[in-house]
């Protein structure tokens, strides 16, 4: 019924902020304690650089930084881009857009 109340009798003597329930409370206490209780584990590591990811295929992309490997070929000009977006950025300057804007000038 709390939830649906509103209720938030909880509150943390440092920030003021206030929960549901108590467990709640202590969890966020370990934040000002400089705790961090949940680890986000990422199981891929790269043996070059020890970056690690939580995807497999992100590693394969970032692999790419150490091999060179350039899979993306332009067909008009023949440059190769080890990512999609920058072949697509290649594309889009060349059909005339402006994928991006100068902070200085604004065009």
């Amino acid at each position: 019924m709390r939830i649906h109340a509103g209720e938030k009798p909880y509150k943390c003597d440092v920030c003021r902020n206030s929960f549901n329930w108590v467990n709640n409370l202590d969890v966020h206490m370990r934040i000002h304690a400089g705790e961090k209780p949940y680890k986000c584990d990422k199981p891929y590591k790269c043996d070059v650089c020890r970056n690690s990811f939580n995807w497999v295929k992100n590693l394969d992309v970032h692999m790419r930084i150490h091999t060179g490997e350039k899979p993306y070929k332009c067909d008009v000009c023949r440059n190769s881009f080890n990512w999609v977006n920058n072949l697509d950025v290649q594309i889009r300057i060349r059909a005339g857009e402006k994928p991006y804007k100068c902070d200085v000038c604004n065009k």
